[in-house]
């Protein structure tokens, strides 16, 4: 599947070092990527940012009523559609839910900006030796564009929070991954661009990388002993 709907671009090289935490020493088979600002360069802009500017009310109002219903929108305790409804009836919008989450939606696919296409690459390398994942923190619009980008060729399978029930940094969530793949956390690496999602990895038992830049992943998996290539 294609990977063009979005323009290309060279992922910068940072020469800050990216902070690389292990648990004890395993054989690594598998390697757990975040989507957002890793494979994604997108804003970093939250659901209640969005809706705030979709039914043009505070966004401190907005964010204090998400803040409610944060947590069971992302692990799916509530639907999409039940929250964009909450948020209506509160704050009596005269939009139609229909409405609200389309504009909802073209608000989130324009802040995605570009593919880190030098990443994707190295997925597909990765690929030839080990056994390759997303974990993602979602709601169902913005894994509703991700689906259109091709993401889903490149990994043995994705774990979304809103349809597998888990939320990251919880611990409960990477152990739901390692015994979904059937590994020892020990055996997995995980990386993110949140500093508090790694360190719930790393406690866990998994290794972590905190994603700054391409060049910087390339070291810290290197030093693990993970290698692109046959």
């Amino acid at each position: 599947m294609s990977c063009q709907s979005l323009p290309i671009r060279k992922a910068k090289v940072d020469s800050s070092p990216a902070l690389c935490m292990a648990s004890h020493i395993y054989m690594i088979k598998n390697i757990i990527f975040d989507l957002g600002n890793v494979l994604l360069d997108q804003k970093t802009i939250t659901a209640d940012v969005y809706f705030a500017t979709v039914l043009k009310i505070p966004k401190i109002d907005s964010e204090l009523f998400y803040k409610k219903y944060k947590s069971d929108a992302i692990t799916g305790n509530i639907s999409f559609n039940s929250l964009t409804k909450l948020y209506k009836d509160n704050f009596k919008s005269a939009l139609s839910i229909k409405q609200i989450i389309e504009e909802y939606k073209q608000l989130y696919i324009n802040d995605v900006r570009e593919i880190n296409d030098n990443l994707l690459d190295l997925v597909s390398q990765l690929g030839k030796r080990y056994s390759i994942y997303i974990m993602t923190n979602t709601l169902e619009p913005h894994f509703e564009h991700w689906k259109t980008l091709g993401f889903d060729t490149y990994f043995k399978r994705i774990f979304r929070s809103d349809t597998d029930h888990f939320i990251k940094p919880e611990k409960q969530a990477y152990e739901f991954v390692a015994q979904e793949i059937g590994a020892n956390p020990g055996e997995c690496v995980f990386i993110d661009d949140l500093k508090e999602n790694v360190q719930g990895a790393v406690q866990t038992g998994m290794k972590g990388v905190i994603f700054t830049d391409f060049m910087t992943l390339v070291t810290d998996l290197a030093r693990m002993g993970v290698m692109a290539g046959p």
